[in-house]
């Protein structure tokens, strides 16, 4: 097992660590791993959460700026086509 802050002070004091103390050192140290690696993983994700965002907001630019030239075509298209439908010939 390894050795902890707690179980280095415990012998620093001149106090023998049992092994149920041992025990709970390492249940110790594991839950303050798992709180670390949680931590971890929810700053990853809201960080993946933000640049999703992010790019969400230049899909829909990209698409309301697609939206308009498409209607721009299609409006100067039909006029093009009424002009030269309604020339004499």
């Amino acid at each position: 097992m390894s050795s902890s802050p707690s179980a280095a002070a415990a012998a620093s004091l001149g106090q023998s660590v049992s092994s149920v103390e041992r025990v709970l050192i390492s249940i110790h140290d594991l839950l303050e791993a798992k709180l670390r690696g949680d931590a971890q993983r929810r700053h990853e994700m809201d960080i993946d959460e933000q640049l999703m965002n992010e790019w969400l907001v230049a899909a829909a630019a990209i698409d309301r700026i697609c939206f308009i030239a498409l209607a721009v075509l299609l409006i100067a298209g039909s006029a093009v086509f009424l002009v030269l439908l309604l020339l004499p010939r």
